[in-house]
């Protein structure tokens, strides 16, 4: 695969998209929203991807960008879906590291924005969009527990930074609930069988026994983020936004760096849920 399939993934986001961005506390608590409209734009002959973004603050009237980006840039990596990451490729000893990624489902799109310093997380900002002129909407609930219960049978492909794909592959999910506000989730891909476990603290999952520490925040709109609480020297890790599409189908985007914290690829994982739970909120 090459630049040009590149541009027609990207192409799946042109339009003009209204909705809100959303700042998170490190603890994955929502604070202000602020109503945006993005309208994306491209030229076929050069390539160019032209955005203008408008904000409303409350009571700071409109806050208007616009940018011209050059022919799909290095660090930026569309998937077949639309689905999109952006960020930096590398984490400095002691720098500002933050990523963008980004699911989108027809006339909708879910888009994550984690930021570290001295590779602590600092911040997040989730951006939930649809396109304009369309009936499309998120539901206002914070995703809970019960709704990512069950086996999920998933297909997956990973962009390569030098674009190229990986054959498609499957993997099986299965979280399951052991005790109140526990977890035990088993993942299969391939001969590898990988456990860990996780509880329940307000809207977060912390999963504290592998060799990084991981937190998965449930959201509004049926979004998860996947993210370390610290970026640990010479440790693998993984940025992931998931997105609970509809009851049994979910999208997982993940920025995979390896332990010398270098970008080694973007994968979408596309998931089915095998068979259907009763949705219990506690």
């Amino acid at each position: 695969m090459g630049k040009q399939e590149q541009w027609n993934y990207f192409l799946k986001n042109k339009g003009e998209w209204q909705g809100s961005f959303t700042r998170l506390a490190q603890d994955g608590s929502l604070e202000e929203a602020i109503p945006s409209v993005l309208t994306l734009q491209s030229d076929n002959s050069d390539h160019q991807i032209r955005l203008v973004l408008r904000r409303f603050p409350p009571g700071q009237g409109v806050d208007e960008q616009q940018l011209v980006f050059p022919p799909l840039p290095s660090d930026l990596v569309f998937a077949a879906s639309g689905a999109f990451s952006q960020g930096s490729t590398s984490v400095a000893p002691v720098n500002t590291f933050g990523a963008e990624l980004s699911l989108i489902d027809c006339d909708r799109r879910v888009r994550l924005v984690p930021i570290y310093f001295d590779r602590e997380l600092q911040r997040m900002t989730l951006i939930r969009e649809v396109r304009v002129g369309t009936t499309a909407s998120f539901s206002p609930e914070v995703l809970v527990l019960s709704e990512l219960l069950g086996t999920w049978r998933g297909q997956g492909v990973t962009v390569f930074p030098d674009y190229q794909e990986s054959k498609p592959f499957t993997n099986e999910l299965t979280i399951e609930k052991v005790g109140p506000g526990q977890i035990q989730q088993t993942l299969q891909l391939g001969d590898r069988i990988l456990s860990s476990s996780a509880q329940l603290t307000g809207d977060r999952l912390l999963f504290n026994e592998g060799e990084v520490p991981m937190q998965v925040f449930l959201l509004p709109g049926g979004i998860t983020a996947n993210l370390p609480m610290h970026i640990q020297e010479n440790k693998a890790f993984i940025l992931e936004v998931g997105w609970l599409i509809e009851p049994n189908k979910r999208q997982r985007l993940i920025r995979q760096f390896n332990a010398q914290h270098l970008l080694t690829g973007v994968t979408l994982m596309t998931e089915t849920r095998l068979e259907e739970v009763t949705v219990d909120p506690n």
